[in-house]
């Protein structure tokens, strides 16, 4: 259809989420360089989402400068002997950009539930060597609270640290994730008979350039099961984190008024919050599979522009939950605003085990 003011509506409502997720991506990436957030002694959980994040960026770059114009104006940006290279070009980095984040997805799902979450109730608190307590902040106040009340049973929750998560071997993982997606999306839009994954301003979305009488190989091979494992994994270890929160905090009612609880409280939140990143994903795939069979052949092309605006949103799920929940992004953040200070790290053992050794003194 020629350019119109739905279109200009849809290509300015693109645009507008692709310019909020680009600030968001970016204050988060300069939060994380500042505070020296993915150094050695950080959370791998950094050096996953700060490379994921910038893969998110780039997506939503081409978004800003070719889908949300293209919309707006029902028609190619480039000349017609340019269009068919840059389109195809366009398409890959698209698809290479959505694997990655397909397999961040996973990665992110293990590393949070960190393989067996496994809690005890016992009337003496052990910390092993390779257990930590969920999360940096239940801390001081629940271990201290412990020492206090020594007949008094605590359910605490605690994950067995996995090797495979180290500093090193997390980025040798991401490297992997990198060389996937790649060939992954070369496998799809060009080794495979059928079928491209394209950009389609007509349609205020995407689509497969099908065939005739050629099945979807890129969709039946690699996208659906690729997804649809993604989303299962996420749903399965996010259900198991925020089942043990719930049966934790129900186990330690005793501390339903304390600012441990709170604490508890709000890495439950960050457990659901994370849950958000991989439903959204979830909404966005099968959104872009089951628009054409319930709607069919409408008029109103401009409403698969849904399928868009779920994808953006995806793109910057992860800045948002940093920014909305992250203590040590949120002081990384302030210390840019008002003036250098220096954001002090500690990880997740390191903390754990500095507190427990504080409150064995304490009690003796």
């Amino acid at each position: 259809m020629p350019a119109n003011l739905i279109s200009y509506i849809g290509g300015s409502l693109f645009g507008i989420i692709a310019v909020t997720g680009l600030l968001m991506n970016f204050t988060v990436l300069l939060a994380m360089f500042k505070g020296k957030l993915f150094s050695s002694k950080s959370s791998p959980v950094y050096i996953l989402s700060s490379q994921t994040i910038t893969v998110d960026s780039i997506l939503l770059l081409v978004h800003l400068f070719y889908q949300c114009p293209s919309v707006m104006l029902q028609s190619n940006l480039f000349p017609a002997r340019l269009e068919p290279a840059v389109h195809t070009a366009l398409n890959a980095t698209f698809m290479y950009c959505w694997y990655h984040n397909t397999l961040s997805h996973i990665l992110i799902a293990i590393n949070r539930s960190s393989l067996a979450i496994s809690g005890e109730c016992t009337r003496t608190l052990h910390i092993g060597q390779n257990i930590s307590i969920w999360y940096e902040n239940i801390t001081r106040e629940i271990l201290g609270w412990v020492a206090k009340k020594p007949s008094v049973g605590l359910c605490v929750i605690v994950f067995y640290r996995i090797p495979i998560f180290t500093r090193q071997r997390t980025i040798v993982l991401c490297v992997l994730q990198h060389l996937l997606a790649l060939s992954f999306s070369v496998t799809s839009q060009f080794l495979l008979p059928c079928c491209e994954f394209s950009f389609s301003w007509v349609v205020f979305s995407y689509q497969y350039n099908a065939k005739r009488g050629i099945v979807n190989y890129s969709n039946k091979l690699i996208d659906l099961p690729l997804n649809s494992s993604s989303s299962l994994i996420s749903i399965a270890a996010y259900s198991a984190i925020i089942w043990k929160m719930h049966y934790s905090r129900m186990q330690t009612k005793d501390l339903e008024r304390s600012s441990a609880a709170r604490l508890m409280h709000k890495e439950y939140r960050y457990a659901i919050q994370f849950a958000s990143m991989a439903l959204v994903y979830l909404l966005t795939w099968t959104f872009f599979r089951a628009f054409p069979v319930l709607i069919g052949n409408t008029k109103n092309l401009y409403v698969y522009g849904v399928v868009t605006i779920l994808a953006e949103m995806n793109m910057l799920t992860n800045s948002t939950v940093y920014l909305v929940n992250n203590a040590e992004i949120k002081k990384s953040i302030r210390a840019m605003i008002s003036k250098p200070a220096k954001v002090n790290v500690v990880s997740t053992f390191e903390s754990t085990m500095s507190n427990v050794g504080t409150t064995v003194t304490a009690s003796r």
